[in-house]
């Protein structure tokens, strides 16, 4: 996934400009038969502005009529499974306080409906977790808040029915209240013009999944 640049108009001043994009995600979590974690099924669909601009930028669906020919899906298809190396993906896992190591992205796919871009691809883990007896936090953001996540579809367990999830909302005064600290004090001194701190984490919805002990 690449994020396309918008209007020059909506940068006016580092706290107003973020974010710009709004992405709402689901993550299926997929279990095998040893209750072990091995992949995570990603969804994300995209506002219908960011929709209206990618496409643009692709050049994509000039008649506006909100349907894409074989070759146009094509591109869009390319285009969302072309990431750039350091791209991390924006799905972030802990579990005993450590990252949930997740491998390259694979089967994507891409759909356009009712003005909307609906993207999808598989992360498998680097390594099976064993989720028996296990809690792991999910969240679904973009480090430096340029896009912002909501978890509305959720975090859905597939291959056990010994898991609940229990959401967890940001708090948002909170989250403001350092970003202006990293902004405009002391702390963001380090930064240098128009760079934005990664903060992106502190705004984003958390599902925690919790799994029986066998």
């Amino acid at each position: 996934m690449r994020y396309f640049a918008l209007p020059v108009m909506l940068f006016a001043s580092p706290a107003l400009a973020h974010p710009h994009i709004f992405i709402e995600s689901t993550l299926e979590l997929r279990l095998d038969d040893k209750s072990q974690l091995t992949d995570v099924h990603v969804i994300w669909t995209y506002d219908a502005f960011y929709t209206l601009m990618l496409l643009g930028d692709l050049g994509l669906d000039p008649d506006g009529d909100g349907v894409l020919t074989a070759n146009e899906q094509a591109a869009l298809l390319t285009a969302e499974s072309t990431w750039d190396p350091k791209y991390e993906g924006d799905t972030y896992g802990i579990a005993d306080r450590q990252p949930v190591k997740l491998g390259p992205p694979r089967d994507f796919a891409v759909s356009l409906q009712d003005g909307k871009i609906t993207s999808s691809h598989l992360r498998p883990l680097v390594e099976p977790l064993p989720m028996a007896g296990q809690t792991v936090s999910w969240k679904s953001y973009d480090p430096f808040y340029y896009a912002a996540f909501t978890l509305s579809g959720g975090a859905v367990v597939k291959g056990s029915d010994a898991c609940t999830v229990t959401y967890v909302a940001p708090d948002l005064n909170a989250a403001y209240v350092r970003l202006d600290g990293l902004l405009y004090g002391p702390e963001g001194a380090g930064l240098t013009e128009g760079e934005f701190p990664p903060v992106g984490a502190d705004f984003a919805d958390e599902a925690r999944v919790t799994c029986a002990a066998r």
